[in-house]
C-alpha cells in the first residue's frame, strides 16, 4: 500500500496526502500568465481542471478569478500529453455536518520549486465554491456536493464523514524524469518536467508547498466572477514518503493461535526505540497507533481496532481475530500511524496478511468434543501364576531393556559456558568454538553444558535446575531481519538439568529460514537466558547447513608389514587410486579405498575447514601461483593484465619488475582457485605460470626456493607502483 501523510489545515479541514497512489496518462494543460511569466499545471481528467482553478489578480487584496483566456488575454493555454506517470492523491476531509458556515468555500494551492530553488511552479490551484451553480441531469443544482464516507472515522478526537479527492503528478517522480549521464543532465524532452518548467526541471529535493485559505466573499462584474480569500495557512510536506526505513509487519505467531503486529526500522523491530529516540533528540515527540481492520471475503467485519503505543515502541501487539461469517478467505489490514505530537500531523505505513486456511481456529465459537457416548474401557492388571526371580531363576533368559528416546539419532555436544580453554584433551568446546551441522530434516540436539571457574580448576556440570527456577532457556538463531527461538524440548526424559544436559528440537520447517539466515552471513547460534525481560548470553557457536559442506574420503593404505597409513583425497581421486604400488622395502602393498566421510567441525576465520592433523589432505581447491608477464611491453599492456586479473577476482599479494622493463614482470598470487588458474593461463602477455601446492592448513608452501634467473629476473626487483 501507498504511504500517507495527514495534516490538519483547520479545525474542520483535514488533508490526507497519499504518495504514489496510482499511474495516470492524460492530456493535460499548461496555462501561462504572460504578465507574470509563470507556468502552471492543470489536469483534464480530475476535478482540479480548468473549471475549478483560480489565478491571482491582486495578491495584496487576496483577489482571484477563474482561468479564462477569452476574458483575460494575458492568459495562454497549451495542451500536452503524458505517458503513464505516478500521481499523488489529495483528499480533503470535513466533519459530517460541516457546511462552511459564513465562508463560500476554500482555495488550495500546491506548488514546488525548480532545480535552481528559485522559481515556484503550481501543480494544482483548486477551489471549491458551495454556491456555484451547475447542471446535473438537466437540472440546475448548487454546489459540487461533498462526497459522504461510507464509514466515518475518528482523527484528533473528531469524526470525519465528508470528503473531496483529486490527483496531481508526483512532484518527486516528475523531478526525477531527467536524462543523466557523464555528458548530459537535462529534462526528458516532452515530459511534464520539460513542458511545465520550459526545460529547466523541478527539484527532486524541493518540498511540496501547500497554501490553504477560505473564500470569504465573491462578486461578479461584467459576467466575470471574482473571489476574495482570507488569511493563508502555509505548510509543506516532503515530496517523497518520510521514514523510508520504517515499516510495519503482521504475521501469525509461532507461540500460539494469534497474530503479532509490530513496527520495523532498518529491517528490525529492535530498532524501533532507536528510531523514536532519534526523533526526540531532534525536538519531536510521537505516539504510534496500530489500526487493525479484519476483512471476511473482501467485506469489513466489525469495527477497526486501535492500539495506542506511547512507550516501549518495540513491543509486539498480540491480536486474535474473530472470524464470524467466512470459512474460505479472510485478511487482516494494519495501518501503523506515526503521530507527531508537536504539529499534530501523522504519517502512515500499511501491511496486510491473507488467510486461506486454518480459519476455523479463529471462529467465533470453539467446538466442544462430545465424549458422553465414548467407550470407557476397563483396565485390569493380569497376575501371573508364576513369579520369576530375575536374579536367581535359571529358567529365565537374559532380558535386555533397550531405551529408544527418539525415532532418529541425536547430535550430542559438550560445551563450556565460560571462555576458558579446557585444552586439547577435553571434549568440551569453549564459547565460539563449536560448530553444529543442521540437516534438511528434524534435528534433535543435546547439549552438555559445563563450567570452569578458572583456568586450573576442573570442568564441572552446569546446574541448570537452579537457573531455570526464575529464567527461561532458549536456543536462538537470528539475523537483522529474522529470528528463530526454540524452547527446551520436553517430550523426552533426556533432559537432566542438574547435570547441565538439555535437549532442543529444530523442526524441518525451520530449515528454509535458517538457510536464509546463513546466506545473509549470520551463522551463529546462541543459548540465552531470559529473566525479567532481560536476555543474557550463556553460549554461542556456529551452525552449518548440511548442503553447504564438502565431504572428504579417507584412503587406508595397508603395507605387507601391517603398517597402516591414512591419507585424505577427494572421492573421484580415491576411486581411481585402487592399485598395487611398489617401494624399496616391500615388494608390493595394496591400497584399499575406505569411503569414510568425515565432516570437519572446525573452521578458520575465512571459512576454510581445519582438518585433523593426523590426516594429510591432498584435496586442493587453491594454489599459490607465480606468473611472469612478457618483457618489453608497455605500461598500458601491464595495466591491461592487472585489470584482467581483477576481473577474474584474484588476490595479488606482491608484484615486481626489473628497471626499465628490460625483463619480465613477476607477480605472486595468493590462494587462487584451481579453475581461475586455467583462465589466468589464457591471458595475453603472460609467458609462464608456476603453481605452488598448499600444505596442510591451507598455508603457503615455503619449502622451495625458485630460481627466477632463467627468466632474466633477479631476486630483487622494483615494486610496480599501481599494484
Amino acid at each position: 500500500m501507498a504511504s500517507k501523510k495527514y495534516i490538519n489545515l483547520d479545525t474542520n479541514i483535514l488533508l490526507e496526502w497519499e504518495y504514489d497512489s496510482t499511474n495516470i496518462n492524460e492530456t493535460y494543460t499548461i496555462w501561462s500568465d504572460l504578465s507574470k511569466g509563470s507556468r502552471n499545471f492543470i489536469s483534464t481528467t480530475n476535478i482540479n481542471d480548468i473549471d475549478h482553478s483560480l489565478f491571482v489578480i491582486d495578491s495584496t487584496q487576496g483577489k482571484y478569478s477563474k482561468i479564462d483566456p477569452v476574458k483575460f488575454n494575458f492568459l495562454r493555454l497549451q495542451q500536452y500529453y503524458t505517458s503513464p506517470i505516478s500521481y499523488d492523491k489529495v483528499t480533503i476531509y470535513f466533519p459530517s455536518d460541516y457546511n462552511f458556515t459564513v465562508y463560500y468555500g476554500f482555495y488550495l494551492k500546491i506548488s514546488a520549486l525548480d532545480i535552481t530553488n528559485k522559481v515556484k511552479y503550481q501543480l494544482s490551484n483548486y477551489y471549491y465554491d458551495k454556491s456555484q451553480a451547475q447542471t446535473i441531469n438537466g437540472n440546475i443544482e448548487y454546489s459540487d456536493k461533498l462526497m459522504n464516507l461510507g464509514t466515518p472515522f475518528i482523527y484528533n478526537q473528531k469524526e470525519w464523514g465528508k470528503y473531496i479527492t483529486y490527483y496531481i503528478p508526483s512532484i518527486y517522480k516528475v523531478a526525477k524524469d531527467r536524462i543523466i549521464n557523464p555528458t548530459t543532465n537535462s529534462v526528458t524532452p516532452y515530459s511534464i518536467n520539460d513542458n511545465l518548467t520550459n526545460g529547466v526541471g523541478l527539484s527532486s529535493s524541493s518540498p511540496v508547498y501547500i497554501e490553504f485559505s477560505f473564500i470569504t466573499s465573491k462578486q461578479t462584474i461584467f459576467d466575470i466572477p471574482y473571489y476574495y480569500v482570507g488569511d493563508v495557512l502555509k505548510t509543506s510536506i516532503t515530496s517523497q514518503p518520510e521514514y523510508q526505513d520504517l515499516g510495519v509487519m503482521v504475521e501469525e505467531s509461532t507461540q500460539g493461535d494469534f497474530f503479532e503486529i509490530y513496527g520495523m526500522y532498518n529491517g528490525s523491530n529492535e530498532n524501533m526505540n532507536n528510531f523514536v529516540d532519534d526523533l526526540v533528540n531532534s525536538g519531536r515527540r510521537i505516539n504510534i497507533e496500530y489500526i487493525v481492520t479484519l476483512y471476511e471475503e473482501n467485506l469489513i467485519s466489525g469495527f477497526p481496532i486501535t492500539f495506542l503505543v506511547t512507550e516501549h515502541f518495540d513491543q509486539k501487539i498480540e491480536y486474535r481475530p474473530i472470524i464470524k461469517y467466512s470459512n474460505t478467505t479472510a485478511s487482516i489490514d494494519v495501518e501503523m500511524k506515526v503521530i507527531d505530537l508537536v504539529d499534530n500531523s501523522s504519517f502512515s505505513r500499511f501491511a496486510s496478511v491473507g488467510l486461506t486456511k486454518n480459519l476455523l481456529k479463529y471462529g467465533k465459537t470453539l467446538s466442544r468434543l462430545e465424549i458422553s457416548n465414548l467407550s470407557k474401557p476397563k483396565i485390569y492388571n493380569y497376575k501371573y501364576d508364576k513369579i520369576y526371580d530375575l536374579k536367581t531363576s535359571s529358567n529365565v533368559t537374559d532380558v535386555n531393556i533397550i531405551k529408544v528416546p527418539f525415532p532418529i539419532l541425536i547430535d550430542v555436544y559438550k560445551i563450556l559456558a565460560n571462555n576458558y580453554n579446557p585444552g586439547i584433551s577435553s571434549d568440551y568446546k569453549s564459547i565460539g568454538l563449536l560448530n553444529i551441522i543442521l540437516t534438511p530434516f528434524d534435528n534433535i540436539i543435546k547439549f552438555q553444558i559445563a563450567k570452569q571457574d578458572s583456568l586450573d580448576s576442573p570442568i564441572v556440570p552446569y546446574n541448570l535446575s537452579e537457573v531455570l527456577l526464575n529464567s527461561k532457556l532458549n536456543l536462538v538463531f537470528k539475523s537483522d531481519t529474522k529470528i528463530i527461538e526454540k524452547d527446551i524440548y520436553y517430550q523426552t526424559d533426556e533432559n537432566i538439568f542438574d547435570k547441565g544436559v538439555i535437549v532442543f528440537k529444530i523442526n524441518q520447517d525451520d530449515i528454509p529460514i535458517l538457510k536464509q539466515i546463513s546466506k545473509d552471513k549470520f551463522d551463529n547460534f546462541y543459548i540465552i537466558l531470559t529473566s525479567n525481560k532481560t536476555k543474557t548470553l550463556l553460549y554461542s557457536g556456529k551452525f552449518k547447513i548440511f548442503e553447504n559442506l564438502k565431504f572428504l574420503a579417507s584412503n587406508t593404505i595397508t603395507s605387507s608389514s601391517g603398517t597402516t597409513t591414512n591419507t585424505t583425497t577427494d572421492v573421484d581421486k580415491a576411486l581411481k587410486n585402487v592399485s598395487t604400488v611398489s617401494n624399496t622395502n616391500q615388494t608390493s602393498s595394496t591400497v584399499d579405498v575406505e569411503m569414510d566421510y568425515a565432516v570437519p567441525l572446525q573452521f578458520d576465520s575465512n571459512g576454510i575447514p581445519i582438518l585433523n592433523q593426523d590426516t594429510k589432505s591432498t584435496l586442493y581447491y587453491y594454489e599459490n601461483i607465480i606468473l611472469w608477464i612478457k618483457a618489453g611491453i608497455t605500461n598500458d599492456q601491464i595495466n591491461e593484465v592487472v585489470n584482467n586479473l581483477n576481473v577474474i577476482g584474484v588476490n595479488i599479494n606482491y608484484a615486481y619488475q626489473t628497471p626499465a622493463l628490460t625483463g619480465p614482470t613477476v607477480m605472486i598470487l595468493e590462494r587462487t582457485e584451481i579453475e581461475k588458474i586455467q583462465r589466468i593461463k589464457l591471458l595475453p602477455n603472460i609467458i609462464n605460470v608456476k603453481e605452488l601446492n598448499l600444505d596442510f592448513g591451507w598455508k603457503k608452501s615455503s619449502d622451495k626456493i625458485y630460481d627466477f634467473s632463467q627468466f632474466g629476473v633477479s631476486q630483487s626487483g622494483t615494486t610496480i607502483s599501481n599494484m
